[in-house]
Parts: C-alpha cells; structure tokens; sequence
C-alpha cells in the first residue's frame, strides 16, 4: 500500500469559549481525525484552522555566526589597518 505524505492524520483548531484559557492564548489544538472536535480543555466545539507554521530552529544559529563573521571581518580589518601604520611610522623613524 502506498503511503501518501500529505494525509494528515490530525484536525487542527481554536477554541469558541472566551472563557477557556486556550480560547484566550488563541492556542491551536491539534487533535486526531476520529476524536471529537472539541476542546481538550473545556469541552467546547473547535473552529477549524490550518496547522500552525513550523519555527526555523536554525535561523538564531545562521544569525549569530553571521555576526562572528561580520565582526570578526571588521576586527581583523581594523587592526591589520593600524599594525600597518604602526609598521610605516616605525621605517619611518
């Protein structure tokens, strides 16, 4: 049998009740297909909606060594910059 990979086996949604403590975080619930439709925690019905977007783990990671390469550029730069002056004043004297 062949195993389609966009066949999701859960309902996604929001809680109706302004009393419910997911319904005011705005938490989305993720509940499998033959489960009721309701909320895990209050037992109200769900509105459905699409699954919530995954967060690129690796983005903080590419950022910080975006920075040590920029800052470490600029360092370098700088301070090949000045031990060359300090080279010429040197000859110079």
């Amino acid at each position: 049998m062949a195993n389609n990979s966009k066949v999701t086996n859960y309902k996604y949604g929001i809680c109706l009740n302004d009393e419910c403590p997911r319904c005011k975080a705005k938490e989305v619930q993720e509940l499998p297909l033959r489960k009721d439709f309701v909320c895990q925690e209050c037992g109200s019905e769900l509105r459905e909606c699409p699954p919530p977007k995954k967060k690129n783990k690796m983005l903080p990671i590419i950022i910080a060594a975006a920075v040590v390469v920029v800052g470490g550029g600029g360092a370098g730069a700088y301070f090949g910059i000045s031990s060359s002056k300090a080279k010429k004043a040197a000859e110079q004297a």
